[in-house]
């Protein structure tokens, strides 16, 4: 059987709904979130933010925002993608159209193509073409001073990057104006070493 619900104006606290009978303890209070949060959280009681389109309920102590976003409806409304796609962007199995900030990849045991997972050795990897696949960090291409690039990596422990290439260390030069890390061995000193190839040194 439905229930009729009735309005009843309470002064300057906003506009309270009273259901026919009383199955419900309280009214549904229906304010502005300042309002409301002002009231006393009393244990059970229902309020509607009309500023914010959001249900608040009370616990005896706070009050607590219920994670209930409300969407326009059209008399012909955009049904989505498919007739159950919801316009919030939330569905039992997809997220669209939201931006994700302050998130944690984990791990993950689903194989299925664009996958993301953090392997318990810390590597970051992507499932593509029936393979997870690791995502190679800590590399950059980086315009040197003939206005080429060059690959850079930084090891595992190091705070320099080392051309690829060449194992040098391109912006970390001794006194002498050589590199300080040169076919990936780097100096004790403060003098750069030059590059031997072949028993042959090359300045």
């Amino acid at each position: 059987m439905p229930k009729v619900i009735y309005a009843k104006p309470l002064l300057n606290k906003g506009l309270q709904f009273y259901p026919s009978s009383t199955e419900f303890g309280y009214p549904v209070i229906v304010d502005t979130q300042t309002n409301i949060l002002a009231l006393t959280p009393t244990s059970g009681k229902l309020a509607y933010a009309t500023d914010l389109l959001k249900f608040y309920l009370a616990d005896g102590t706070n009050w607590y925002q219920i994670p209930l976003t409300l969407a326009i409806d059209l008399q012909a409304p955009d049904m989505g993608y498919t007739q159950d796609s919801a316009k919030t962007g939330y569905g039992t199995t997809y997220i669209t159209d939201k931006s994700l900030n302050n998130i944690t990849v984990g791990s993950n045991g689903t194989a299925s193509t664009g996958g993301l997972k953090v392997t318990t050795g810390g590597q970051l990897q992507v499932y593509l073409n029936g393979v997870w696949n690791t995502i190679v960090n800590n590399f950059v291409f980086r315009e040197d001073s003939s206005f080429g690039y060059t690959l850079e990596h930084q090891p595992v422990g190091f705070t320099n990057y080392i051309e690829i290439m060449t194992g040098e260390t391109l912006g970390n030069l001794g006194l002498n104006g050589l590199p300080l890390t040169n076919g990936y061995k780097t100096v004790m000193g403060c003098m750069g070493i030059p590059a031997t190839i072949g028993g042959r040194t090359i300045i």
